[in-house]
């Protein structure tokens, strides 16, 4: 059996160490020494240097350390097992560790993945005689932060996972791949050079000059979220807050603390001094200190009616437990407002940032920007934290893969009560913020809202290994506990015929207004046909009278209008009656309460997006080859969408709408492009249809794009046997805007467009004929010959 050992040179002796201990082991058979270019030319590793010993080879090399160029070459070699060293200073191996760790991979790997072994170590401190124990913690579904610690020496077998130009995050890529196997015995001794405490180094992963290492980080995890579909949490899944509701005050400054006789003083002043539009107060939970800090608040509270002093009904409550009595106190405001006992806010405006910040995001927390400083306020490096690494498209992703969201931290109370907060005294504010992640919009502040002050009274300003330890495994447990729910919410919701009817046989008993408006489809509302007289046309067209239809078809969509109303489609701004039925945690079917057809729905994602088909192929093409009794509409944002700031799909009864009930009728003299693509003419405009929902995407990428927009404007008409792809010019025809007798209030979306015309008012739907419809129709639609470049790279 031939075994590999990979390891990098920037020193020759300390190289020699390490080869030596690897070769006295007896299992590895080659070695490969790869050594960087950039190291000063008296300290390579040379030919001369390794004459006596056997089987090792010198690969000079431009790459950092052990990057995907470096993992694919390994590759290359098609050794089944290597061992990789990830430092470059002396490794010493205990008794035979290599041995003990072929054992372990040998007997508990996978078969459906390649494996990586790792173990507790011996570090040899350079200012230490002798070596410490240094275990390490198991690696849980939920680890998947990339700071996680395998020790410096691991044993992989297979191929190792290469993503593509990795440098910094090849081997994390690869482990997020992996079955990952602790050995809980200390095996080997590497040196330790950081004799920096526990708080000095936490803040490494934020500094400003590691950010390119971070946003590769965040590629690599996204990447792999992005393979289990079940796991990546996108924008268009995240929920607004609805912050119109009554507090006693607009904001609250939560401060728990337990003996800072020298600072709390400092902490409530700093939130004091701040300067409102608004009323605040300020909650000090004070957790039976048995130093002076109980007389210094309420020494503070008579001189200001705004300090509420709590103190917990018992003494059993953490950090964690405190905010939560805090934020169910009567007391607590609208927004609930981080300050620590030992810091202070950087100005004061801080307090006004922060909420102005939740009205313009509707956000359900909102997260700031901090300086470290020393106790006097002096900076410390690395400075500002501001976490610029999160965005709004992938913060809630990116927020799995670090081990600390930010300060200072505010929260919408009303959410922030139904996730309630852990009673722990670490990582409690870290699996609040996860959890709202998941539902709900972040807003995020860059500038300096905040001093972090670092001084031998923090909390975690030295820890020990064990407690580090114990810290890392709950942030890692909160982690898998994390993905679990993700995955359960994304997920579930499964859709058939049988419970969309069900659902909206439920919604009609709740809601009689709108269940009358269903019932008047067959009772009130006016229908007529016509059959289009143009030469070589098969069309046949509907009319319907439907006054009801004005909300829709007379609805403002310039920008200005959108920005002054509340979004219909937003969850939180529907009539208390709107039921919802939840799709994979993105999308929640709704009744639509101004119907055209029957069981006619509305499919808005959760969050506030804008109508935009890119990433939602898939949910048409699963929604429509599910559901055998609905047909699915889209009307793009200058399209017919009454809502263009929001997302969604509709959904009726299948074959009323003439188009989709009768396209075998235009598919006669259709011309097909491919196996399963064909371009139509017989209609009242020319369009495409495809029998494979899977190509929808490609037809819309193939359209012209209008006026620069970010894609091309069309509307879709999707069933089980295939999607209508109608490609479109403008919004509405000009009759639209006229005055007079020239004016038809009709503003065509695709059920118009697929040749049911709804006319909400009675004028107009008497006017009708087969002429003015395709008039209509034809005005905003592509010609055949503006499409022709679209059917030849169709064709193609």
């Amino acid at each position: 059996m031939e075994i590999a050992f990979h390891l990098f040179s920037t020193n020759v002796s300390d190289t020699l160490k390490t080869l030596h201990s690897v070769l006295s082991q007896g299992v590895v058979t080659d070695i490969y020494v790869y050594q960087p270019q950039t190291v000063d030319s008296t300290l390579l590793i040379t030919q001369k240097h390794i004459e006596s010993l056997h089987n090792v080879t010198i690969i000079p090399t431009q790459e950092t350390m052990f990057s995907a160029t470096i993992l694919e070459s390994i590759n290359d070699l098609d050794y089944y097992y290597n061992f990789i060293y990830t430092k470059t200073s002396p490794l010493s191996l205990g008794y035979r560790a290599l041995e003990r760790m072929m054992q372990v991979i040998q007997s508990d790997s996978s078969f459906f993945c390649s494996s990586m072994v790792y173990s507790d170590y011996y570090e040899q401190k350079l200012d230490s005689p002798t070596p410490n124990p240094h275990p390490l913690i198991e690696a849980q579904k939920g680890a998947v932060r990339n700071d996680f610690e395998f020790g410096s020496l691991r044993l992989y077998d297979g191929a190792f996972y290469i993503e593509p130009e990795a440098t910094h995050a090849a081997l994390y890529a690869d482990r997020l791949r992996c079955n990952i196997i602790h050995i809980p015995e200390f095996l080997y001794t590497e040196q330790e050079s950081d004799l920096r405490l526990s708080g000095q180094k936490q803040f490494d992963y934020v500094n400003p000059s590691a950010r390119p290492i971070q946003i590769e980080m965040e590629q690599v995890l996204t990447s792999w979220l992005r393979d289990d579909e079940m796991l990546l949490i996108k924008p268009s899944m995240l929920l607004r807050s609805d912050l119109d509701v009554a507090f006693p005050v607009e904001a609250s400054v939560i401060i728990p603390v337990r003996n800072r006789e020298k600072t709390i003083a400092d902490a409530i002043r700093s939130a004091l001094s701040q300067e409102t539009s608004f009323p605040f107060n300020v909650i000090v939970i004070n957790n039976y200190s048995t130093d002076s800090t109980s007389q210094q608040i309420d020494a503070l509270a008579e001189e200001d009616s705004r300090i509420v002093h709590l103190v917990p009904p018992t003494k059993d409550l953490g950090i964690g437990g405190c905010w939560d009595l805090a934020i169910r106190s009567e007391h607590c405001g609208k927004f609930a407002v981080q300050l620590d006992s030992d810091d202070l806010y950087s100005s004061p405006q801080t307090l006004q940032k922060i909420v102005d910040k939740f009205y313009e995001t509707n956000a359900a927390m909102v997260i700031g920007s901090y300086s470290l400083v020393d106790f006097d306020l002096n900076p410390l490096p690395p400075g500002l934290i501001d976490h610029r690494e999160w965005t709004d498209e992938n913060g809630p992703n990116n927020a799995l893969r670090i081990n600390g969201l930010g300060a200072p931290r505010a929260f919408f109370v009303p959410v922030l009560r139904k996730t309630g907060f852990p009673n722990t005294s670490y990582g409690e504010d870290y699996a609040v913020g996860l959890a709202i992640s998941r539902s709900y919009r972040i807003g995020r502040i860059y500038d300096n809202l905040y001093f972090c002050r670092r001084w031998t009274g923090n909390s975690d300003a030295a820890l020990s290994i064990a407690q580090t330890n114990r810290n890392n495994l709950y942030k890692d447990w909160i982690r898998t506990n994390e993905l679990r729910r993700r995955f359960s919410l994304l997920s579930e919701g499964d859709i058939d015929d049988h419970l969309l009817e069900s659902f909206f046989n439920h919604q009609l008993e709740l809601w009689p207004e709108v269940k009358q408006r269903f019932e008047q489809l067959d009772t009130e509302v006016l229908r007529q046909s016509f059959t289009d007289s143009r030469e070589d046309s098969k069309a046949i067209f509907e009319a319907q009278y439907n006054p009801a239809r004005i909300v829709s078809t007379g609805a403002k969509v310039d920008a200005q209008s959108i920005a002054k109303r509340k979004c219909f489609l937003c969850q939180e701004f529907q009539p208390k009656e709107q039921q919802h039925l939840p799709y994979r945690h993105e999308m929640q079917f709704c009744v639509n309460p101004y119907p055209i057809l029957h069981n006619h729905f509305t499919i808005p994602v959760r969050g506030h997006v804008p109508q935009l088909m890119r990433g939602q192929y898939s949910n048409l093409r699963d929604l429509a080859t599910s559901l055998f009794n609905f047909t699915l509409f889209y009307n793009g944002a200058q399209c017919g969408a009454s809502a263009p700031d929001h997302f969604h799909f509709q959904a009726g009864a299948i074959d009323e709408i003439p188009l989709q009930r009768d396209i075998d009728r235009y598919l006669q003299s259709a011309r097909q492009l491919s196996e399963s693509v064909y371009y139509c003419t017989a209609f009242a405009y020319p369009f495409f249809f495809t029998t494979d929902h899977s190509e929808t995407e490609m037809i819309v990428n193939a359209l012209p794009i209008v006026d620069h927009e970010q894609e091309a404007r069309f509307n879709l008409i999707a069933w089980q046997d295939g999607v209508i792809i109608i490609p479109r010019r403008k919004l509405r025809p000009e009759c639209y805007y006229a005055e007079g007798e020239a004016k038809m209030l009709i503003s065509p979306g695709a059920v118009d467009m697929g040749g049911l015309i709804i006319c909400p008012r009675k004028e107009d739907y008497d006017r009708l004929n087969s002429n003015i419809i395709s008039s209509i129709l034809q005005e905003v639609t592509l010609t055949d010959e503006e499409l022709q470049p679209s059917v030849q790279l169709l064709s193609e």
